[in-house]
C-alpha cells in the first residue's frame, strides 16, 4: 500500500506526541557543564542508523501494531515513521551551532528545547562591562536560536526526503 509523503510526515508528528520516549519533542533541562573531552562516533564506533533492525520481542511488536492500528497505518509505515523520527532526533541532538563575538560565545544543539548549551565569556567579554556584556549575550543567544532553527528546519527537510525515498520502496 502506497502512502503519501504528507500522511507519513503527519504520522511522525502524531507519534512524537503519543510516545513518551521522544526527546526531541519534549521539554528538558539545560545542561551547562563543559565536558572535559569529546568523543564522536565514526565508522568503527557503533552501529548507527544503518544497522539492520534487530528482532523485536513479541510484546513490543504487539505495542507497535496497536499504535499503528490506532493511527490507521500499516505496521511497515509506522516503523518507517518511527525510524525517521529517531533519525531526526539524533541529527538534532548531534548538531552544533555557535554564535557570538566580542568575548561572548554561545554554542547549542538544534533542538527547540536545548539539551546542550555552552556559554563562553572571555576576559575581553568581562572587560565590556555589565550593560555591554548583557547586550552581547542577548545578541549571541538570539543568533544561535536562529541558526538552530535553520539547522532543525534543514534536518526536517532531510527527514521528509528520507520518508519519500523509503515510502517508494514499501
Amino acid at each position: 500500500m502506497k502512502t503519501s509523503l504528507v500522511s507519513v510526515a503527519a504520522a511522525c508528528a502524531a507519534i512524537a506526541t503519543l510516545t513518551p520516549v521522544s526527546s526531541a519533542f519534549t521539554h528538558s533541562s539545560v545542561q551547562t557543564s563543559k565536558p572535559s573531552f569529546t568523543t564522536r562516533r565514526n565508522m568503527f564506533g557503533g552501529a548507527g542508523a544503518a544497522a539492520p533492525l534487530e528482532e523485536e520481542d513479541p510484546e513490543k511488536e504487539k505495542q507497535m501494531e496497536a499504535m499503528a492500528k490506532a493511527m490507521n497505518m500499516p505496521l511497515n509505515e509506522y516503523k518507517l515513521a518511527m525510524n525517521a523520527r529517531a533519525r531526526f532526533e539524533e541529527a538534532c541532538n548531534n548538531a552544533r551551532v555557535s554564535a557570538g563575538d566580542k568575548g561572548v560565545q554561545v554554542e547549542r544543539d538544534a533542538n527547540a528545547a536545548t539539551k546542550y548549551l555552552e556559554v563562553t565569556i572571555t576576559e575581553d567579554g568581562k572587560k565590556l562591562g555589565k550593560a555591554a556584556l548583557e547586550k552581547e549575550l542577548v545578541a549571541a543567544f538570539k543568533s544561535s536560536r536562529e541558526q538552530s532553527k535553520a539547522t532543525r528546519d534543514g534536518e526536517q527537510q532531510k527527514m521528509l526526503q528520507f520518508i519519500g525515498e523509503e515510502s517508494k520502496k514499501l
